[in-house]
C-alpha cells in the first residue's frame, strides 16, 4: 500500500500509514537516509576538449581546523561518469559503501599564489589510471558573491547523487588556467570575451563552497540495542558491515512526544527531529552537521502534506519536491523523494528502500 502523508487514526504500531507531518519508519530504524555534507574553502573546476576519455577536472579543498590540507579532486568522463580521489583516509572508507562512483585514496598536491584579487590555485595528483594530473586555475576576476548560488550539476554522475552544490563567492576561470594530463595540454575553451579585453574561460573559481548530497549506496548492519520504551537518554546502536559501531541517542523530549536525537559516530554527526508513536518514530527532520559538528550544514525536512525540502548552507528550500512512503507486507519500506524544483533536480529522484528480518537490516539507496 502506497500513502503520501495521509492523516490517519490508525494506532502507532500500525506502520502503513504516516500522517500529515513526516515519515513513519519501521521499528528500530531511525535515520535511513545516507547524507553527505563538506564545507570547503575553496572549489576550482576547468572544462577542457581533446581528451579522448575526460571532459573535466576539479578539485574541493579544506584546510580549516584540520591537520592537512583535505582534497577531492574529481575527473568526469565523456559519458558523464565521475572518479573521484581523495587524501582522506575515512573519506576513503566511506566512500566505498556508494552505488556507481568510483572512489580512490592519493596524495595530492595544492599550491596557490597569485593576489587576493586575482587568486590561482594548482592541484596535482595521480589519477586512478595512474595519470599524471595538473589543475591550476586563474580567477578571472575577484570573486564574487553576486555570482554564488546554487550549481547546476548537468548531466555529472546522474545516478550516484542529488548534489545541492553551494557557491559562496565565485567568477570564471581566466587565463593561465591550465590542464596537463602526463603533461599534455588540453584546451580550456573561452565562455566569455568582452570588446573591452575581459576574457572568461570555461572553468570556475570558488571561494566558499558547501556541499550536501543524498547519496546511491547499500548499508547492512546489526540493530545490537534498541528501545523498549523511547525516552530521553534512550539508544540505539548499530554495528555496520565493518564492524564499526553507529549509536543515536535522545538528548531532548518535550511533552508532545516530539524528541531531538543525535548521532556523533566517526564523522557522521547528524541531529535528527522525530515524533514517538510506540516503538516507531515519525521522521520529522535529518539534519548533517559539519566537520566540527557544530556548523549546520545539509537539512532534509517534511514541512507539509506530501512535501519534502532540502535546505544547505543556511539557505532554505533549495530543492523541494514530493514525499511518498510505501509499505509492504514483508515489513519492508521505500520512501520516494521526487524533487519538482529547482528543473534540474527533477532527474535526480530518490528512493530508500529499507528492509529488517530480525537483527538484520539493510537500506539501500538509489538516485535517478
Amino acid at each position: 500500500m502506497k500513502t503520501s502523508f495521509e492523516s490517519s487514526d490508525a494506532g502507532p504500531d500500525d506502520v502503513s500509514v504516516v500522517s500529515a507531518h513526516g515519515l513513519f519508519l519501521p521499528a528500530g530504524i531511525v535515520q535511513p537516509f545516507d547524507l553527505r555534507f563538506a564545507s570547503d574553502e575553496l572549489h576550482v573546476i576547468a572544462y577542457f576538449q581533446g581528451h579522448p576519455e575526460y571532459e573535466a577536472v576539479e578539485a574541493m579543498i579544506h584546510r580549516k581546523g584540520s591537520a592537512q590540507t583535505l582534497v577531492r579532486a574529481i575527473l568526469t568522463r565523456h559519458d558523464q561518469t565521475q572518479i573521484d580521489h581523495v587524501n582522506d583516509r575515512t573519506a576513503h572508507i566511506e566512500a566505498q559503501a556508494f552505488e556507481g562512483r568510483q572512489t580512490v585514496y592519493r596524495e595530492i598536491e595544492v599550491d596557490q599564489e597569485g593576489r587576493p584579487e586575482r587568486p590561482c590555485t594548482t592541484v596535482r595528483f595521480l589519477s586512478f589510471a595512474n595519470e599524471v594530473i595538473q589543475l591550476r586555475v586563474a580567477a578571472a576576476s575577484p570573486p564574487d558573491a553576486a555570482r554564488g548560488g546554487l550549481t547546476d550539476p548537468g548531466g555529472h554522475s546522474p545516478n550516484s547523487s542529488l548534489p545541492l552544490m553551494w557557491r559562496g563567492k565565485s567568477c570564471l576561470a581566466g587565463p593561465g588556467t591550465t590542464v596537463l594530463i602526463d603533461e599534455k595540454a588540453y584546451e580550456v575553451g573561452e565562455r566569455i570575451r568582452s570588446p573591452q579585453g575581459f576574457v572568461g574561460l570555461n572553468g570556475f573559481y570558488t571561494e566558499m563552497h558547501q556541499m550536501g548530497a543524498v547519496r546511491a549506496s547499500t548499508r547492512a548492519f546489526d540493530v545490537m540495542h534498541e528501545p523498549s520504551q523511547i525516552s530521553k537518554g534512550s539508544s540505539w546502536i548499530y554495528a555496520g558491515a565493518n564492524g564499526q559501531e553507529m549509536r543515536y541517542v535522545v538528548t531532548d523530549m518535550n511533552l508532545s512526544g516530539q524528541i531531538v536525537i543525535e548521532s556523533k559516530s566517526g564523522s557522521r554527526a547528524e541531529r535528527i527531529w522525530a515524533e514517538i508513536h510506540g516503538q516507531h518514530l515519525r521522521l520529522l527532520k535529518v539534519e548533517r552537521l559539519g566537520r566540527d559538528a557544530t556548523e549546520s550544514g545539509f537539512v532534509v525536512r517534511f514541512p507539509a502534506h506530501g512535501r519534502f525540502a532540502m535546505d544547505v548552507a543556511n539557505n532554505q528550500g533549495v530543492v523541494v519536491g514530493s514525499a511518498s512512503i510505501t509499505h509492504e507486507v514483508n515489513g519492508a519500506c521505500e520512501i520516494e523523494l521526487q524533487p519538482q524544483e529547482p528543473h534540474w533536480a527533477a532527474a535526480r529522484r530518490v528512493r530508500v528502500r529499507i528492509c529488517r528480518v530480525g537483527n538484520k537490516a539493510e537500506v539501500r539507496t538509489t538516485v535517478g
